[in-house]
């Protein structure tokens, strides 16, 4: 693409109208047709992403059935035969619904095809989050490239592979539901960014977004949200000149389509399982309105901090008393509220100098809200896995940091290093923790 008269080949000579690039001047690059030297250039930053992806996660292979691995897969009918697949629409997530009532088809339906192809073996299964981890880091990659240089691209794409916090989803093979989520909503990130680089959406971008807006709430219920992280990357990475009249105009189609996979997927939903659906309800939060659950949930956003930001201890479970237990507020309610208002603040004062930071922020906090409890009462008070699709904002803020410490380094060439040697230290933590981690949940 020309970033002079943003044209493309590719696309069809009538153009839509045309929006200024996202947010990072690295976008002409990144929409360049790639020669020899480009191909080069992007295959040894990715290769090196899968070596990490390898030495973090590669032990899962080794991995077992373990926890709701045994009822959701070694023991349900639905995973040991493989139907139609529409026909697993029809279905409960959890074919015995004592427990509870959940709606995943897409997730059991590509548990279904591994059990075909393996006999019901679980290295089949690991391969395949392992597959879906890679993919999911090389989509972080592509977001985080396009917005960031060189160096804070790979930086965020690398620091995602190795995160501790992701082998709760990586080792148990439900993890999948999460992995096949996060990647359809980071796909559709780079596809909105890509779309409005270009102009506004076209029916091409309507029916892709809507397919992957259907694909993430259908693979874990979190997926619900992806319309507002496109908001968020709207709000903070596009440049659009226009009134916000006239941008919200050019928009209103796209919302409409993902309006109406939302509710196509809920309908679905209600009608199998006969309401919205849910499971238990955590101890924690019985007898809490709103209130009394967001006084509780305060309590626990240090630990979203600690787990996202250096997760040196990691647990199976998080549950009362340890975690959750209602009671007066005290320094860790305190603290949590503290935490909340700085990253506010950090997103504000970002907002114009460092907006891929407030873009990772918004991320991160809206990712968070199905888990949150405020809203509605969930079945958990905290948990590893559900900080996989957040994770993608902290680190795409952590990229956009280590970009701009490695270009204004004090000292020059060795201010550089010694960024670029902390950077190498965190990783090389990183892998050692996942891959340790990754033998408990054997």
């Amino acid at each position: 693409m020309d970033p002079a008269t943003n044209t493309d080949p590719s696309r069809s000579s009538v153009r839509r109208p045309r929006a200024p690039a996202a947010r990072g001047g690295d976008l002409p690059l990144m929409d360049r047709p790639v020669g020899h030297a480009g191909w080069r250039q992007h295959a040894v930053p990715a290769i090196l992403l899968g070596l990490l992806v390898l030495l973090s996660t590669g032990a899962t292979l080794r991995n077992g059935f373990v926890y709701d691995d045994v009822f959701i897969v070694r023991e349900n009918p639905s995973v040991q035969r493989l139907l139609e697949p529409w026909q697993y629409f029809s279905q409960s997530y959890w074919y015995a619904t004592a427990c509870c009532s959940m709606y995943r088809p897409l997730t059991v339906w590509l548990l279904a095809l591994q059990w075909q192809i393996g006999d019901g073996a679980p290295w089949v299964f690991h391969a395949g989050n392992l597959l879906l981890y890679l993919g999911l880091t090389f989509a972080v990659y592509a977001v985080a490239r396009r917005q960031l240089g060189a160096a804070g691209g790979w930086a965020a794409a690398a620091l995602f592979a190795v995160h501790p916090v992701h082998v709760e989803v990586t080792g148990n093979v439900v993890g999948q539901a999460e992995l096949t989520m996060s990647l359809a909503s980071v796909v559709a990130a780079l596809w909105y960014l890509r779309m409005r680089s270009a102009g506004d959406p076209g029916a091409r971008d309507l029916v892709v977004l809507g397919t992957l807006t259907l694909a993430a709430c259908s693979a874990k219920e979190e997926g619900l949200v992806l319309p507002g992280l496109l908001a968020a990357l709207e709000l903070t990475l596009v440049r659009d000149p226009r009134p916000w009249r006239e941008r919200l105009a050019a928009l209103r189609p796209l919302a409409l389509a993902l309006t109406l996979a939302i509710v196509a997927i809920l309908a679905a939903r209600f009608s199998v399982l006969g309401g919205l659906g849910a499971g238990p309800t955590s101890v924690a939060f019985t007898g809490l309105d709103a209130g009394g659950r967001t006084s509780t949930m305060f309590a626990i956003v240090p630990e979203w901090f600690r787990l996202l930001l250096w997760p040196a201890h990691l647990s199976a479970d998080y549950s009362p008393p340890a975690f959750g237990q209602p009671g007066s507020f005290d320094a860790r309610h305190a603290a949590g509220v503290l935490l909340l208002v700085l990253s506010a603040g950090v997103a504000w004062w970002s907002r114009h100098r460092a907006p891929v930071v407030t873009s990772g922020i918004l991320w991160a906090a809206i990712a968070m809200l199905p888990m949150s409890n405020v809203f509605l009462p969930t079945g958990i008070v905290l948990a590893e896995r559900t900080l996989l699709l957040p994770s993608v904002g902290a680190v795409l803020a952590a990229g956009a940091t280590f970009e701009v410490l490695f270009r204004n380094a004090v000292g020059g060439r060795a201010g550089r290093v010694a960024v670029v040697t902390a950077l190498v230290g965190v990783l090389a933590a990183g892998t050692l923790r996942s891959a340790s981690r990754q033998v408990v949940w054997r």
